[in-house]
């Protein structure tokens, strides 16, 4: 073949005939060549060729001889892999659907479809998702992110899962999964604080503690940051000096507390009668919350 005077190429796809898609690619030089499939029956028949010779071959996807046996269940959890029963403004779970084939053949081309019942509204998630197959006695994992958005209202979001099985109707039984909205985003406050030893005054160096309260959900690798004003010069555990403390909290149990201790100088020359120090509840980098430790003399 010689220099093409013209490369280039197009696709395009119709029906000729009911049920049947056909689709052709076609590229112009100084022989024209092409690409085309169809799909009908459950197959897909490929054309290859360039003019005048044409060339057939037929690839066709084999349905399983007998229905499977299948079964779902479906949970909510967090990124981490915690399971959980609630949602907050912002954040993203996943729907977790483990799918099991039970029966003696394999199941093929499933649909995993997600159904909103009542209060999704807010919700953003994928609506149908495609299993190409499960074997038999398998068990797979499918995993469809849910991310709520900013304004939630209170109550409950249900949804309906169903595993659809396209030879035979060989469905799984249809599964109802709920997960509780909540409009409050974590919040941790402060519970009390009290001087522990010494006096907070100039020239003197207290030891404070301090409670906090997760008044929200289960919190996993928080941090407490406590920043002090020009004045104060607070210590950490090893007796070194700064303006800034921080606290870690591995696991933070809803409705539980924790309590923190640290020792803080004033320093004579600090020219107010109150003392401030702020706080950060801080997780992945995000702010969940804020409060602020007041002291006067």
């Amino acid at each position: 073949m010689g220099n093409p005077i013209y490369s280039g190429g197009g696709f395009l796809e119709t029906c000729f005939y009911p049920r049947e898609k056909f689709g052709i690619y076609l590229s112009v030089s100084t022989q024209l060549k092409f690409k085309a499939y169809s799909r009908i029956g459950g197959g897909i028949r490929y054309y290859f060729g360039n003019r005048p010779k044409i060339e057939t071959s037929i690839v066709r996807e084999t349905p399983p001889k007998m229905p499977p046996v299948l079964s779902a269940v479906a949970f909510f959890e967090r990124p981490d892999g915690e399971r959980t029963r609630s949602i907050e403004e912002g954040e993203k779970v996943n729907l977790v659907i483990k799918i099991k084939n039970t029966g003696k053949y394999p199941a093929k081309n499933l649909e995993v479809k997600l159904t909103p019942i009542k209060n999704c509204e807010n919700l953003r998630f994928q609506k149908s998702v495609v299993v190409s197959s499960i074997s038999p006695g398998q068990e797979i994992t499918v995993k469809i992110p849910v991310c709520a958005g900013k304004s939630l209202k209170e109550g409950e979001a249900k949804f309906k899962v169903e595993v659809l099985e396209p030879y035979f109707g060989a469905d799984a039984e249809p599964v109802e999964v709920a997960i509780r909205l909540s409009s409050k985003t974590r919040k941790i406050v402060l519970q009390k604080k009290n001087i522990e030893e010494g006096e907070v005054a100039p020239g003197k160096l207290a030891t404070v503690k301090f409670t906090l309260l997760n008044k929200g959900n289960l919190l996993k690798n928080v941090e407490i940051l406590l920043s002090a004003p020009e004045g104060i010069t607070l210590f950490d555990d090893y007796g070194n000096p700064s303006k800034n403390l921080r606290f870690s909290v591995e696991t933070f149990g809803a409705n539980t507390t924790s309590s923190f201790s640290f020792q803080m100088f004033v320093s004579k020359r600090y020219p107010q009668k109150t003392v401030i120090l702020n706080g950060k509840v801080i997780q992945k980098d995000s702010v969940l919350n804020t409060f602020t430790l007041t002291f006067q003399f």
